[in-house]
């Protein structure tokens, strides 16, 4: 029985993800793992036909729908049996992306915005440092200003789409002197912001790059531009877009804990 919360615009979304997953990438998910990543192309696909803009502005290209509408994106995404390529879109969409909306100024949004929701520019986020894990209050990697510009020093790793993004959204510890709170819970660092790196900044840095992506970030420069403009509502924005995120994942392990469980069944019959 459909939920009551379901519109009608929900199943045809739902609709349109199985008919993308059964076109374009269960032929071809082995593929893609052989291979340790997404195609652009395909990724632009989903661009196109605006998966990655379903919460956004429609000013840059989005549908500026509800949570619930990307909830049954993400949960339609996730009947996928190719995790990493589900992992490789909801991290653009709903983890990496999110911090620019809700915390970038009108000159990011404007240069960077339409192409994320085009595909055209995937975005990665760096948290995890091999000292701190994720834990937030731990982070390490610092941002010291350098007359206008930011320098950032420190290592991420663990970064999905670490690999492939042209843009990443990075953690960093910054002058606390500064007076801002960058994070709403006040538990947190009061120094914390996050910042843009290009590919071309991440490239010109000393790193190592796996399939989930390390990056030792030396004497890395970005311009005064490359700050979220409010960090603030960023943390509260993205932490909405985790919400749904969580929510998909623990549907996929869910999903291939059954997918086991069958296998398993099937193996002794």
């Amino acid at each position: 029985m459909e939920s009551i919360y379901f519109t009608e615009e929900h199943v045809a979304l739902r609709d349109q993800v199985a008919r993308f997953l059964a076109r374009e990438v269960e032929p071809n998910g082995n593929a893609w793992e052989d291979q340790g990543h997404v195609p652009r192309e395909v990724l632009r696909k989903m661009g196109e036909l605006g998966f990655f803009g379903i919460t956004y502005p429609a000013e840059y290209g989005g549908s500026e729908a509800d949570a619930l509408t990307s909830l049954v994106y993400a949960e339609a995404l996730s009947r996928s049996t190719f995790g990493g390529f589900v992992v490789t879109a909801l991290v653009h969409s709903d983890m990496a992306s999110p911090h620019l909306v809700h915390g970038g100024s009108k000159a990011q949004l404007d240069k960077y915005l339409p192409g994320i929701i085009r595909g055209d520019l995937i975005t990665a986020v760096a948290v995890t440092e091999p000292d701190a894990g994720s834990d937030v209050a731990g982070i390490r990697t610092r941002a010291r200003r350098d007359g206008a510009d930011w320098v950032l020093n420190g290592a991420k790793m663990f970064i999905t789409n670490g690999v492939l993004a042209d843009l990443y959204f990075v953690a960093a510890r910054t002058d606390a002197a500064d007076g801002r709170l960058h994070f709403a819970v006040r538990n947190y660092s009061d120094a914390l912001s996050w910042f843009l790196v290009g590919i071309e900044n991440a490239n010109a840095a000393n790193h190592r790059a796996e399939s989930a992506g390390q990056r030792n970030r030396r004497d890395v420069a970005i311009g005064a531009g490359g700050r979220a403009a409010d960090n603030r509502g960023s943390w509260r924005g993205t932490k909405r877009h985790r919400g749904v995120l969580s929510l998909t994942l623990r549907n996929l392990v869910h999903q291939y804990h059954n997918l086991a469980r069958i296998m398993r069944l099937l193996r002794f019959q």
